[in-house]
This record gives C-alpha cells, structure tokens and sequence, in this order.
C-alpha cells in the first residue's frame, strides 16, 4: 500500500498518457470523504497552477481539484520520497485510444469517432468560455466512459489564461 498524506492507493493505474507524472485511484475511505478520486504525483513538478485553474472550473466532464501540495511517499509505513500531489476527482480508467485499439483493432467506427469529437467540444467550449486555454490537447489527455460516450478533458498542467504565457514542461 502505498500513500501521500492521508492518501491511500494500492498500485498505479495509467488512466492515460499523464506526462511525466504517476496516477493511481484512490483506495475509499469513508472516515476521510475519500470516494472517486484520483492522485497524480511527480517528485519535481509542482501542480500548484493546474491545482488554481481547475479549482476555478466547474464542469462534469474536467475533474475537480481537491488538494495539492509536497508530502513525502511511504510504501508499507516505508520513506519512498517526497512528491509533489494533486488530488483529483477521478472520471474514467478508459484512454480513448486505448480503448478503440482493443475493441477495434484500432481504427474507430467513424460514428463513434464523431460522437467523441462532439463530447470533447462541450468541456472546451466550457474552458474557453472561462477564459481559459488547455494548451495540450492530445489524444492521451481524453479519457471516455464507453457506457455513455462522454468524452473527460485531464490534464491542465499547461493551462493558461487567454492571452496568458505559454508555459514549458
């Protein structure tokens, strides 16, 4: 069992291509209010501002940011090292491509292709309604729930305001 603060996970779980960082759902634990939720860490980058542009976000397809900070990581009560966190609601296991690779073979039905493309436009026309620009719009930072074909936006490392500053990893 690994955790950060009060937070537990049992393994890592690549919900999609996070960057450099690790993701892992969190283990449920009703005495902490910790239900659907995921954490992503990384021992050098801080996501201090992608903590500050999601928590000025409310929409049910861009996760909610809970807490953030710098701890340091135990395996089994053991010191792994300090990692940098951030909390998030967690909102699907599915990578979009992933996903289509295994049913598919790889290449979409082009309905569903369509159907993803129209669930992605909600939450950034949502982003950019806020002012804000994701920066980083890739295939590994759309998740899907197959049950419903929604299509989550993650990963706001890069996220800026309009006419804001590109950043670099």
């Amino acid at each position: 069992m690994y955790n950060i603060k009060n937070y537990a996970f049992g393994s890592f779980k690549s919900a999609a291509n996070m960057h450099k960082s690790n993701y892992a759902v969190l283990e449920e634990n009703e005495a902490l209010d910790i239900k659907n939720m995921g954490i992503k860490y990384y021992p050098h980058l801080s996501f201090e501002d992608e903590f500050y542009v999601l928590h000025q976000l409310d929409h049910s397809q861009i996760p909610k940011a809970y807490d953030f900070g710098r701890e340091t990581m135990f395996k089994d009560n053991k010191v792994v090292l300090k990692q940098h966190f951030i909390l998030l609601e967690h909102m699907s296991n599915t990578d979009l491509i992933g996903y289509y690779k295994r049913k598919t073979g790889y290449f979409p039905p082009v309905d569903d292709v369509v159907k993803c493309i129209i669930s992605a436009c909600d939450p950034l026309d949502y982003l950019h309604s806020k002012n804000f620009i994701h920066c980083d719009i890739k295939p590994g930072h759309l998740l899907l729930a197959p049950d419903t074909g929604t299509v989550y936006l993650i990963d706001f490392e890069l996220a800026i305001r309009k006419s804001g500053i590109l950043k670099r990893n």
